[in-house]
């Protein structure tokens, strides 16, 4: 077996010859020019290519599902996708002209050569997916996004006691907090850097893998409106340096970067990582060569225009899609502003299921959004709100109390997306299966959704979404 890491969050496993690559971004930049990679990808894309017979995504997320990369293939492969609820992922990987798509149920193996075997397992209203990559000998768990805990994590321990290459995500890919700016301050802090890398070091402690590669946050942010947050990124060395400082039994955390592989007969292949020890000026670099890129979106994007009539259409349909307890549960009310409109305040009012605009920006409202109108157009005419927060090309502010909202707001916009809302999509005898194979998260989201109801206001307690229990694992070998 060999493994080989290819920028962000792509993976190319190759045994015996049958080559499979997992979230192939490989070119270009994602988020509408938000997001590139760092460092940059350093094999050529056509060697990439070669050889590969599977491609599997793990989420829809384009830094996963990056479609000018896909078309890199021949339309003769594979493509691996999670079996879900609702069929999305099929009817993307046919859209883009594969015939070839097999669905993977949750945690069944499925064999695709002689001694290459995967299973995928799925969790939350996004369909985030691992991956468990084995020949028998060595066993690849590619975590990636996927931030597994409580009995969907055993459930992988379980099916795979020894795991060679933990791969996941070290940093923050969500807009919040960086991009809130919040009228009770505890409501725009209750996550930070630390976070995401001692959640990489609790998984470690959790399953012991031989080797513990920090992966999926290799990118940096060069478009004007997201560069300040680069300052907010994790470098994998970061991660490096805290994992040994724990000492986890027999598992080492090594860092690969773009370009990098391990075999079973020689061992690792690391590259120079000058790149990653000098960050800001490779960024700077990066900014310099991809400049005449970053100013003709600028140019285009302040053409566009979005009528109200298409805006309205968009949400009150969301809406609709919502279950009416939870509506009212959830009464939220979200503001965008719109400056080129004569009435620039678009209000989108969950409580009352309405959508309306106004003059002045309304006395009463939970969260406000401040957002190119480019963007808001993708997302609304393409249905791309699931891909607007980690873009980070926006600024939110969010009332006294009402963080909750902010939560609300993109866990329906991922549920309405995927296919769990309205609920009669639920009902099919193929959601009802998926759902029972994956019963084991569903007290996570109960757990989440209690906390959401319940608390309000400036209580951190809303930081147990996200608890650090490494401790707690070493103490009762519990998790």
């Amino acid at each position: 077996m060999k493994l080989e890491v290819h920028g962000h969050a792509c993976l190319k496993v190759v045994e015996n010859g049958v080559g499979l690559i997992v979230d192939p971004w490989l070119i270009g930049s994602c988020y509408w020019r938000s997001w590139w990679h760092f460092p940059a990808v350093k094999v050529p894309v056509d060697q990439i290519v070669s050889g590969v017979r599977f491609i599997y995504p793990t989420h829809e997320h384009w830094d996963h599902l990056h479609y000018p990369s896909m078309r890199k293939f021949p339309r003769d492969v594979t493509v691996l996708v999670a079996k879900t609820p609702v069929p999305r992922l099929v009817d993307n990987a046919r859209v883009l002209g594969f015939p070839n798509v097999v669905e993977l149920p949750h945690g069944r193996p499925y064999r695709l050569a002689p001694g290459l075997e995967v299973t995928s397992y799925q969790l939350g209203p996004v369909n985030d997916t691992a991956l468990v990559i084995t020949n028998g000998r060595t066993t690849i768990l590619d975590l990636n996004d996927c931030k597994m805990r409580g009995s969907p994590l055993r459930q992988i321990r379980r099916d795979h006691p020894k795991i060679d290459f933990l791969l996941m995500s070290h940093s923050n890919a969500s807009g919040y907090p960086y991009c809130y700016t919040a009228e009770d301050p505890t409501e725009g802090s209750l996550r930070d850097r630390s976070d995401y890398i001692e959640e990489f070091c609790y998984i470690g402690e959790v399953l012991r893998p031989r080797y513990a590669i920090p992966f999926a946050s290799n990118h940096c942010y060069l478009h004007k409106d997201t560069y300040e947050f680069n300052k907010y990124v994790n470098s994998p060395l970061d991660v490096q340096e805290k994992y040994a400082a724990y000492r986890i039994p027999a598992s080492e955390c090594v860092v690969m970067t773009s370009g990098d592989s391990w075999d079973e007969n020689e061992g690792f292949k690391l590259g120079d990582q000058a790149e990653l020890r000098d960050c800001e000026g490779t960024i700077e670099r990066y900014r310099a060569l991809h400049a005449e890129a970053l100013e003709k979106t600028h140019v285009e994007e302040a053409r566009a225009t979005l009528s109200f009539s298409t805006f309205e259409g968009y949400f009150k349909r969301h809406i609709r899609q919502i279950p009416c307890l939870l509506r009212k549960l959830f009464p939220g009310i979200y503001v965008f502003e719109v400056p080129n409109d004569p009435q620039p305040y678009w209000v989108v009012d969950f409580g009352k299921a309405a959508v309306y605009r106004l003059e002045s920006e309304p006395d009463v409202y939970h969260v406000k959004y401040q957002i190119p109108v480019a963007l808001l157009k993708d997302c609304v005419r393409r249905n791309m709100w699931a891909t607007f927060a980690p873009g980070k090309r926006y600024r939110g502010y969010i009332r006294r109390g009402a963080l909750r909202y902010r939560f609300f707001f993109f866990v329906t916009i991922d549920l309405v997306s995927n296919g769990f809302f309205p609920l009669r999509n639920l009902l099919t005898s193929r959601a009802l299966r998926v759902l029972f194979a994956r019963r084991r998260e569903l007290y996570l989201y109960l757990a989440v959704l209690s906390r959401l109801m319940f608390w309000g206001g400036a209580d951190s307690r809303l930081k147990a979404l996200y608890p650090r229990r490494l401790d707690k694992v070493r103490r009762t070998g519990t998790f």
